[in-house]
Order: C-alpha cells, then structure tokens, then sequence
C-alpha cells in the first residue's frame, strides 16, 4: 500500500508540472498564431537583440526577461512599428532602424517539443536581406529580490524568460516557405536568391534533437 500510495504522489507531481508549463504558454505568453506578450506583438527589439551580428559568430545574449522587457526603456519601440499581414495566421513584423537599415520577424509556429520558431529579416541598407531561422523556448526561471530592510537576498516568484536555442542562417535573398511538422522544420526553397526567378521546389527537413 505504501508503493502504491508513493506511485499516486509522484503522478500529482507530475501533472503540476504539467500544468503550470501549460500556464506558461497560454497565459503568460498568447502564442496562439501571433507570438503575443500581453496583447501585443512580442516586443521585435528583443527578438532583435536575440539574434547574433553579421559581424559576429557564436552567441552573445541568450536570455531575456520576457515580463520586464516587454514595455521596458531599454527595449523601446517607437511608432516606426509597422504590422502586415502575409496571410490569414502569419504577419510580419519590422521596424526602419537607420539609413534604409530594417529588421523584421516572422512567427512560424511552435514544434511538438514547444520550440519556438522565427523567421528573422535583416538588411543593412544594400541589396542584401539575410533571412535566419531563430529558435527559443520560453521558460520560468527562479526570480531574487534584495530586500534592503532586511538586508537579504531572497527568492521572490518566478520570470517569464525567452531563450535563445541557436540560430540557423537561409543565406542572402533566401526566397521560401517555411513550416513545422511535428518536431521539424520543413523549409521550402521555390525561388533563385541571385535572380528571384521561379525555380523548382527544393525541400529541406531540419530535426529537432532536442
């Protein structure tokens, strides 16, 4: 009986867990088909500060505070926001930086793992726009305040944090689709990136190991 009572308790666990991941997702975060924090687009300058320079390999910032970046300062978007429409689930969106320099995502969807997929868009003012496929997950991490009367370091709930898996380039003009079947990302090349002429589909699969 001792067994069997231990076996219910570990199952109740489990499906806390379970559900507060599902919390997570749903209410936090409104995935739903357009990547919503808080009833807006989630905020493209720190999509932006996720992905890593043309300049640069590696990664350099992997994490960032979904819940107090958001609206923060430091992440400010102006009204130089623009949303369009690609189609009746998915809308861009982009922001002009300077000199004809633009940056723009695209939300693809989530894997059956709970991977977060992006379509990223860069042009530096030139001919060139490098499209990058962006992957994070969305995750609780433990929160510390300081508490000066006290003077103590103490846990204090949870963060919201959005992380940076890893990054895949598509090259210069990548023309495509991209989409999701279960645990993989299905990319559909139906354009010449040197001409933009229609060529034939060329199909890629990329899976999730993880």
């Amino acid at each position: 009986m001792r067994i069997t009572k231990h076996i219910l308790v570990t199952v109740v666990q489990l499906a806390t867990i379970v559900t507060n991941s599902q919390a997570v997702e749903q209410t936090e975060l409104q995935m739903t088909k357009k990547f919503y924090y808080e009833n807006e687009p989630v905020n493209l300058r720190i999509i932006q500060a996720l992905t890593t320079w043309l300049s640069d390999g590696g990664n350099q910032i992997v994490a960032i505070n979904l819940r107090d970046s958001q609206k923060s300062n430091r992440f400010f978007c102006d009204k130089s926001i623009k949303i369009r429409p690609l189609d009746k689930e998915k809308q861009m969106v982009s922001v002009e930086l300077k000199d004809n320099e633009w940056f723009a995502y695209v939300y693809v969807g989530q894997t059956s793992s709970g991977i977060l997929v992006l379509r990223t868009l860069y042009s530096s003012g030139g001919s060139g726009m490098f499209n990058n496929i962006l992957l994070l997950k969305l995750e609780k991490e433990p929160k510390y305040t300081y508490d000066e009367e006290k003077q103590i370091i103490k846990s204090s709930g949870k963060e919201i944090v959005l992380k940076k898996l890893t990054e895949i380039s598509l090259t210069d003009r990548w023309q495509g689709h991209i989409k999701i079947e279960g645990n993989s990302i299905i990319l559909l090349k139906d354009r010449d990136a040197a001409t933009g002429k229609l060529a034939t589909p060329k199909k890629s699969v990329i899976q999730m190991k993880i």
